[in-house]
């Protein structure tokens, strides 16, 4: 499954690169240090220090990254996250299109999932509204 999914991700890669190519890419990260991460209302922290970080790159209107944590879940160690996306722009409005792979590292704790959204913005003077919808088909544990 892992090797399907670097692979998927290296796809969308030279996809986003042949749509993306009159724009300059870009790259992004971070580094962090927190203590009780709280995701979703579950804190995971474990009263630990936790290290974060990201690595994301653009091109275009398409996007992938990678970001990391040592926040366990359960029994484990650390979680690595694996995206993709698009953000274009149509009918006034900003959209984003974007597709996660959560994956945990170090434990029995079996809570890999895919996570999916789609958002949309669009300003109107000083005033702007946001709409998301997202899920998980299989979110820690459902069925």
């Amino acid at each position: 499954m892992r090797v399907r999914l670097s692979l998927a991700l290296a796809g969308w890669l030279l996809l986003a690169g042949a749509a993306g190519a009159q724009t300059a890419p870009a790259w992004s990260g971070t580094l962090g240090v927190t203590t009780d991460h709280v995701r979703r209302g579950t804190v995971r922290g474990k009263d630990d220090v936790e290290l974060t970080g990201s690595l994301e790159h653009l091109r275009g209107s398409f996007y992938a990254g990678a970001a990391a944590n040592t926040a366990a879940l359960g029994d484990t160690d650390y979680e690595v996250d694996l995206y993709v996306g698009w953000q274009p722009q149509w009918a006034g409005w900003d959209w984003d299109f974007n597709a996660k792979r959560v994956s945990y590292f170090g434990g029995s704790d079996d809570s890999d999932h895919w996570e999916f959204y789609a958002l949309a913005t669009r300003s109107i003077g000083p005033v702007s509204g946001t709409f998301l919808v997202g899920g998980s088909p299989d979110y820690e544990g459902a069925a």
